[in-house]
Formats: structure tokens, sequence, C-alpha cells
């Protein structure tokens, strides 16, 4: 029983440190992931302006 303390507190501190490193990795996939969305909509955005500006100098001719 002795032999059983240290080990039972090392794995609960070892699991508590991984649970923190999981969410902390996942805050951090979560940020890359929004990023990578926020790029695509202003992708989309400046390729929709660009096209309006095309058709209105089209029509202005």
């Amino acid at each position: 029983m002795i032999f059983q303390c240290p080990c039972y507190f090392f794995s609960r501190k070892n699991f508590i440190f991984n649970y923190i490193s999981l969410l902390f990795h996942q805050c951090i996939l979560w940020v890359l992931l929004i990023i990578i969305m926020e790029g695509m909509i202003i992708n989309e955005c400046v390729k929709a302006f660009t096209l309006r500006m095309n058709i209105w100098e089209k029509l202005k001719l």
C-alpha cells in the first residue's frame, strides 16, 4: 500500500497535465481553424468585389 500512493499521485498529476495539454492543443486548433475560415471568407469577398468592379467597368464602357 505504501508504494501505490506515490504512483497514484503521479498518475493523477500526469492525467491532469494531459487534460490541460489536450485543452490547450484543442484551443490552438480552433484558433487556426477560425483564421483559415476568415481567410477564405475575405478571399471570397475580394473575388466578389473585383468581379463587381469588372462588371461595372464593362457597363461604363
